[in-house]
């Protein structure tokens, strides 16, 4: 899901785009070639349309052809989707009994969270709109990822507070990550996790 579901482009054959895209896109061993995404398995990938993410939905799709590592003319539609646990839950047919619980506790340990999902399809295309593509999709699982505070922001923050300066954080992140952070910074009550 991470190859294609992704906003990063090759460009002279550098791939560009979001930080955090690129890192999870070069873990997955990714790279572009011509037209198509490839991983070392020789799985490639063709996106067809992309539905940008959009902070209202908190979420970004892709339809892509996807040919077969093991046999390269097997091909199918598939949609590629990644976003915020609480929104994508709506999307997926089912998901693990304990869906919530693990958000929660990796969103209070200050991680950031993707849930992610894919549904086959062969009658989707390029006209097809959003909302037919990203419903009753699969839960595939939940991406993970750590972006810790730079080593000189706990010291720039001390000197705002010292100022004494209101200090907000303004995030598209769970609320809980965002809460983290604002313990992490002396931002806010202590025990806002509790």
């Amino acid at each position: 899901i991470v190859l294609g579901c992704n906003s990063l482009i090759s460009i002279g054959g550098k791939v560009v785009g979001d930080p955090i895209e690129h890192v999870v896109f070069t873990a997955a061993c990714g790279s572009f070639q011509n037209n198509y995404i490839v991983n070392k398995r020789n799985l490639k990938i063709y996106i067809e349309k992309r539905y940008p993410f959009d902070s209202n939905l908190k979420r970004m799709s892709v339809l892509a052809t996807v040919f077969s590592s093991v046999y390269e003319k097997v091909k199918y539609k598939r949609v590629l989707s990644k976003g915020a646990p609480e929104l994508m839950k709506p999307l997926f047919k089912s998901v693990c009994s304990n869906y919530d619980e693990l958000v929660a506790t990796y969103a209070k340990r200050g991680f950031r969270i993707l849930a992610l999902g894919y549904k086959d399809d062969d009658t989707l295309n390029v006209n097809s709109i959003r909302e037919d593509a990203e419903k009753d999709l699969n839960f595939y699982g939940l991406l993970i990822t750590e972006t810790p505070l730079k080593g000189d922001t706990s010291k720039y923050m001390n000197e705002l507070l010292q100022a004494d300066l209101n200090c907000i954080i303004i995030t598209g992140d769970h609320f809980l990550t965002a809460a983290k952070t604002a313990i992490d910074l002396n931002i806010g009550p202590p025990n806002v996790l509790i």
